[in-house]
């Protein structure tokens, strides 16, 4: 598993609960932090400008960027307003196939674990 500078820079301004779901979740399950990466933020400006969501989102998707940049088979994320969602994941997956990136799939947390539990709780 790999985790964007995106997300954690997300956490530093995250409620105290959320934060701390978030890290005992990642102190469980191996996992490589991703440096800043140009073509990362360059992948989420594309999907931005070919309207996979509006430039609100630009930090929803700068984490597909960084997990389509490392070759990551799977988006995984709790975002299911706006991330794990099928319209974003086949307007995704059409911009990475015409920019000659790999086909993604986006999953919850969940699909990895069976956990049941849910970080909004």
């Amino acid at each position: 598993m790999v985790v964007s500078p995106v997300l954690l820079r997300e956490l530093t301004e995250a409620p105290d609960n959320k934060r701390d779901f978030i890290f005992d979740f990642l102190d469980r399950i191996p996992h490589i932090e991703i440096p800043v990466k140009q073509d990362a933020s360059d992948l989420a400006k594309l999907y931005v400008q070919e309207n996979v969501l509006s430039e609100k989102h630009k930090d929803d998707l700068e984490h597909v960027a960084y997990a389509v940049v490392s070759h990551c088979d799977y988006i995984v994320s709790w975002n299911m307003k706006h991330i794990v969602k099928e319209r974003t994941m086949s307007r995704v997956n059409a911009v990475n196939l015409l920019n000659r990136y790999l086909v993604v799939s986006f999953v919850t947390p969940q699909f990895f674990t069976g956990d049941t539990s849910d970080v909004r709780d």
